[in-house]
C-alpha cells in the first residue's frame, strides 16, 4: 500500500470513529437528559417545570395497573380536570384519567384496541369533547412528530414506529437542543405541573386572566386564527367519536358522554359547525353531561387555568346527575342562547 493511500486509509478510520464518538455521546446524553421522560421510571407522585410526554407515563403504569381499574378517562388536556375521586364517587367505579395532550379519537381506538388486547377493557369510558375538538384530528403516530404526543410504540403497534421513536428522542436536533436547555435551566425550576401516576390525575399550577362574555364575538373564527394545518371537520370527528362507542359497545362496556365547561362565549363560537356535530351524533348517545348554559360559573375565569382549560372545581359539577341532558336538547340549549345573542347584537 502506497503513503498517500495509508494516510487515507488512516483518515477514514479516524473520521469513521469520531462519528461514532459523536453519535454516541449524543445518543448518551439524550438518554440521560430525557426531558419528556421516555426512558426512566418516575415516581408515582412528581412535579415538572416542562411538560413530558404524558402519553407514554401512562401508558407504561397502566401495562402494569391496568386491572386497578375499571374505567377509565380519555380526552385532551382538558380531560384531566375530573379528578377520578369525583367520577369514582359519582359513578362507583375505579377509574384512571388517561387524558393526555392533544388527544384524538383516532389516538382513543388506538389505546382501547392495546387495552383490549392486554385483557384490560374498561367497564366503562368517560369520553370528554368540546367543539373544537374538530381540530385536533391529527395522527400523532405519523411524521411530523410532535414531541409531547408520539403514541408510546405498544400502542401503535408497528415495527418501523419503534425506530422512528427512538431515533426522535435519542438523536434528533430538536431533541438535543432542549436537552441542553434544560441541563442550563432554561425552563427554570417554577413548577407548573404536578402528575400523580397513581391515577393519572395531573394538576395545572397557574392562573391567567382573561375575559368572559356572555355572547361569542363573532359566531365563527376567522380562518386567518385557526391553526396553520387544522379545520374544522364535525362529520369526521361525530364518525370517530361513533366508532370508539361501537368498539366501546361490541365489548360490553358502556361510555358515558361530557360537554367540556368551556368559557360560555366559546361554548357558542362557530355553532354551526357543533351543531353537526351534536346532532349526528343524537343518533347513537342520547344523552351527555353538561354544565347549563345559564350556570354563572361558565361567565367567570377563576372557574380556569387559562381559556382552554377549566379547573375540576367547575368539571366535578358537570358531571352531577342533575346535568344529565339528551344531546338533542342540548343542541337546542346551544341555539337559545345564540339566538339571545344575536338579539342583542
Amino acid at each position: 500500500m502506497y503513503p498517500l493511500e495509508k494516510k487515507e486509509t488512516l483518515f477514514i478510520k479516524t473520521f469513521a470513529w469520531i462519528v461514532f464518538i459523536v453519535f454516541f455521546l449524543v445518543i448518551s446524553f439524550n438518554y440521560i437528559s430525557d426531558s419528556f421522560l421516555i426512558f426512566h421510571q418516575q415516581p408515582i407522585l412528581f412535579q415538572a417545570s416542562f411538560e413530558p410526554n404524558s402519553r407514554v407515563l401512562k401508558t407504561k403504569y397502566l401495562r402494569k395497573n391496568c386491572r386497578r381499574f375499571n374505567a377509565l378517562i380519555f380526552g385532551t388536556s382538558r380531560a384531566v380536570a375530573y379528578r377520578t375521586k369525583d367520577i369514582n364517587q359519582q359513578f362507583g367505579v375505579r377509574s384512571y384519567n388517561f387524558g393526555v395532550a392533544e388527544e384524538t379519537p383516532r389516538g382513543i381506538i388506538e389505546k382501547l384496541v392495546w387495552l383490549d388486547s392486554k385483557n384490560c377493557m374498561p367497564k366503562t369510558v368517560f369520553l370528554p369533547v368540546s367543539s373544537d375538538s374538530t381540530l385536533f384530528l391529527r395522527d400523532s403516530s405519523k411524521k411530523p412528530f410532535n414531541l409531547v404526543t408520539m403514541e408510546h410504540p405498544w400502542v401503535v403497534k408497528k415495527t418501523s414506529y419503534w425506530i422512528d421513536f427512538l431515533i426522535t428522542y435519542l438523536t434528533s436536533r430538536t431533541v438535543t437542543k432542549i436537552n441542553v436547555k434544560k441541563q442550563l435551566n432554561y425552563y427554570g425550576t417554577r413548577t407548573q405541573f404536578q402528575f400523580d401516576m397513581s391515577t393519572g390525575d395531573v394538576f395545572y399550577l397557574w392562573e391567567k386572566k382573561f375575559p368572559v362574555t356572555d355572547c361569542a364575538r363573532s359566531s365563527r373564527t376567522p380562518p386567518n386564527k385557526i391553526p396553520s394545518g387544522l379545520a374544522f371537520q364535525p362529520e369526521e370527528l361525530a364518525a370517530q367519536l361513533i366508532k370508539i362507542k361501537v368498539f366501546t359497545e361490541e365489548r360490553g362496556s358502556q361510555i358515558v358522554l361530557i360537554w367540556n365547561p368551556l368559557p360560555l362565549d366559546l361554548q357558542i363560537q362557530n355553532l354551526d359547525k357543533t351543531e353537526i356535530l351534536l346532532k349526528k351524533l343524537s343518533h347513537h348517545f342520547q344523552y351527555l353531561y353538561r354544565l347549563p348554559l345559564s350556570d354563572k360559573k361558565l361567565l367567570d375565569h377563576v372557574n380556569y387555568h387559562d381559556m382552554g382549560h377549566f379547573k375540576s372545581s367547575i368539571a366535578k359539577k358537570v358531571i352531577a346527575l342533575k346535568n344529565k341532558t339528551f344531546v338533542r336538547v342540548f343542541v337546542d340549549e346551544l341555539k337559545k342562547h345564540q339566538g339571545t345573542c344575536d338579539l342583542m347584537n
